[in-house]
């Protein structure tokens, strides 16, 4: 397993590894989501997540529903995979595992709504593919494998 990030919370330091990706049932859907997501206390999953959107007043302007399906869920594994993240390609890794997991649940729900929610789904992918970088490298040194 490498190295592991660390966060400050409520003055504790809390060492997360990134570890294996791993299928994480959640009502009808199977997402994906990094084994140290899953096995986290709720309370220090929302230390490190704040939902759809990002920090501060332009972040509310986000939904965290996509045509009545609530997506928060799916957030908070992206934000936790930005947060344990050192290098680009887990960067994108996180990006595609949002995707998929948008897709999944998606699928998990009414096929009236499907075209609608994945035509939505595919702009929340694309704001955090291209919009993303800023939040992902915040307070990181960029890490280039070779």
């Amino acid at each position: 397993m490498r190295t592991v990030s660390t966060f400050d919370h409520l003055g504790c330091t809390i060492d997360i590894p990134y570890q294996d990706i791993i299928v994480y049932p959640y009502k009808k859907a199977k997402l994906l989501a990094p084994r140290s997501y899953v096995n986290a206390l709720p309370e220090v999953r929302l230390a490190v997540s704040n939902g759809c959107g990002t920090e501060g007043w332009k972040g509310k302007l986000v939904p965290d529903t996509i045509w009545f399906l609530n997506i928060t869920e799916i957030c908070h594994i992206h934000d936790w995979m930005y947060a344990i993240g050192e290098t680009q390609e887990e960067k994108d890794e996180a990006d595609r595992i949002f995707l998929a997991n948008l897709d999944a649940l998606i699928d998990s729900g009414s096929i009236l709504l499907r075209f609608p929610r994945r035509h939505r789904a595919y702009k929340y992918y694309l704001a955090v593919a291209i919009a993303g970088e800023k939040a992902y490298w915040h307070n990181k040194t960029r890490n280039i494998k070779n």
